[in-house]
């Protein structure tokens, strides 16, 4: 598999052309990415009772600061080796991630910026603009998360970058 410096050091320049970004845009909304998304969040979102939240995210109970942060280091974990995992700046990245994506003083996100938020990292992470990688990188890190032990390749077609790729 590829691994996480990789990820960190390269980029794909074909990634960022008009239709590029198009099709990237438009896997956000397929359903089989969706109910994935729908997983994370029905596994990692506090069922909040207030009406009033609800009513004011789109009859969804909304997530909060600290669970959405959780989230976000429970993820850097699932895609960082042991020995290049590191909690400070995990918990950083996930603090500016929420000051970028709701505000340096919100306290609540709905359930589509969870949606969006999500679909960022997976869009970040995968190597192919492909339906397949994106739901089987949802799935991966997915079963990470909730998985003992779990050590799931996240990219499980794609060989090690050699030479000019790396």
């Amino acid at each position: 598999g590829i691994d996480a410096a990789s990820f960190r050091t390269q980029g794909n320049a074909d990634h960022y052309s008009r239709s590029a970004l198009e099709r990237r845009a438009a896997l956000r909304f397929e359903p089989d990415i969706v109910r994935w998304m729908q997983s994370y969040y029905r596994t990692f979102v506090s069922p909040h009772n207030n009406k009033r939240f609800k009513a004011s995210h789109g009859g969804y109970a909304p997530i909060d600061r600290e669970e959405m942060l959780a989230v976000q280091i429970k993820i850097c974990k699932a895609l960082f080796p042991p020995d290049e995992w590191d909690f400070a700046a995990c918990a950083e990245s996930a603090e500016a991630d929420w000051q970028r994506e709701v505000g340096a003083d919100a306290e609540l996100m709905s359930r589509a910026q969870f949606f969006d938020s999500l679909f960022e990292i997976v869009d970040v992470w995968t190597v192919d603009i492909s339906l397949a990688e994106y739901v089987n990188f949802l799935k991966a890190v997915f079963h990470r998360i909730t998985v003992a032990g779990s050590n799931v390749d996240l990219h499980p077609d794609a060989g090690p970058k050699t030479g000019s790729e790396a």
